[in-house]
């Protein structure tokens, strides 16, 4: 008789599911997007799940969280979750931690333990301090920008935070992290404008507080949401955490190497290695967009385009990318140098439009 995670194996293989079956993952806040995250891994047959929020179910969270319920109202969310999962996978080994994570709890968790670490809450100081903890940690991390004011579940993107634009959080988070020497870190992130919310329909902060939570985190504006928004978000994260810990990912590993930024110190010499490695690229993606952009383009140009692609494709998915972006984020790369390949801009796009049939 087929097993629970049959289905999934046929997609991933037996040495995968072997593998996520001896994970451990921590999925920090289990609201709207961490609540589907949990929900997601332990479906993909993760062994061990370690879920950290100090919040209760309320009223307001039944238009968008999966683990509230009418009959779940007033029930701690871990609580609520660590049984969902054993009912899913009596096998997962679920430990719930009620604990509203920030910087004065951190030393309550020991991330040598995770084998990924999915940042799901809501403030920016836990946020930086749960990344910074990590991957000194050397546990990879990914980390969830905002979900809320949207009606889009369709602009979600999976990127390095270097890369995120339109995102009011991702933008603090980019300055944040360029201020701590996070050279790398893979989030999720929305293309889509916020949406205003009506007039005299927000929450009070009080109607917002979650119980548990110091006062000083409590937010002044309550965001709209919606059921398919922070859904898409939770159900991506999980996806890229599932596809890292089988080596399956088309992004490669964001992971971030706790060592501190790239300096002139510690890349020396390297710096001209990177400078021709770029000026190479650069070379391939120019005459990529000069010849996609003719028209009635002859079979034989359609794949020698092909090809260029595929080499910018092996170069953004390879760690010399990251090492790269992260030289010209600090200013080490010599002037006058063409750099738009390091920004990825139309490149995807390009890779749908002539992969091949």
């Amino acid at each position: 008789m087929p097993g629970p995670f049959a289905r999934t194996e046929m997609l991933l293989g037996a040495e995968a599911m072997e593998r996520l079956s001896r994970c451990r993952v921590a999925v920090f806040g289990v609201g709207g997007v961490g609540g589907y995250v949990a929900e997601a891994l332990a479906r993909s047959g993760v062994g061990a799940l370690d879920l950290v929020d100090s919040d209760r179910v309320s009223i307001t969270n039944l238009n968008r969280q999966i683990l509230a319920l009418h009959s779940t109202i007033g029930q701690y969310k871990v609580d609520v979750a660590a049984a969902r999962v054993l009912d899913i996978n009596p096998d997962c080994r679920v430990t719930a931690r009620r604990v509203f994570f920030l910087p004065e709890t951190q030393a309550q968790f020991d991330f040598s333990l995770y084998d990924y670490v999915v940042d799901a809450i809501d403030t920016v100081k836990g946020k930086l301090a749960l990344i910074e903890q990590a991957q000194a940690a050397g546990a990879p991390v990914i980390s969830s920008m905002g979900a809320g004011n949207k009606l889009d579940p369709s602009a979600f993107r999976v990127a390095d935070i270097y890369q995120t634009s339109v995102c009011p959080l991702a933008r603090i988070m980019r300055s944040e992290c360029r201020k701590r020497g996070i050279r790398s870190l893979k989030v999720v992130y929305s293309t889509e404008l916020p949406v205003r919310p009506e007039p005299g329909s927000a929450l009070s902060a009080q109607e917002n507080a979650c119980p548990g939570a110091p006062k000083n985190t409590v937010r002044r504006d309550t965001p709209g949401s919606s059921a398919f928004v922070p859904a898409a978000a939770g159900l991506l994260l999980a996806s890229e955490v599932v596809k890292d810990l089988c080596g399956k990912t088309r992004y490669g590993k964001h992971t971030g190497s706790g060592s501190g930024p790239v300096t002139s110190s510690n890349c020396g010499q390297e710096n001209s290695i990177r400078a021709e490695r770029i000026a190479y690229y650069e070379k391939i993606m120019d005459r990529v967009i000069r010849s996609a952009g003719r028209d009635g383009i002859p079979a034989a140009e359609h794949e020698r385009i092909r090809a260029d692609l595929k080499e910018l494709e092996a170069y953004y998915t390879s760690p010399e990318w990251q090492e790269d972006y992260a030289a010209d984020e600090a200013g080490l790369l010599p002037e006058g140098l063409k750099r738009g390949v390091l920004s990825q801009d139309g490149i995807w796009n390009l890779l749908d439009r002539f992969r091949d049939p």
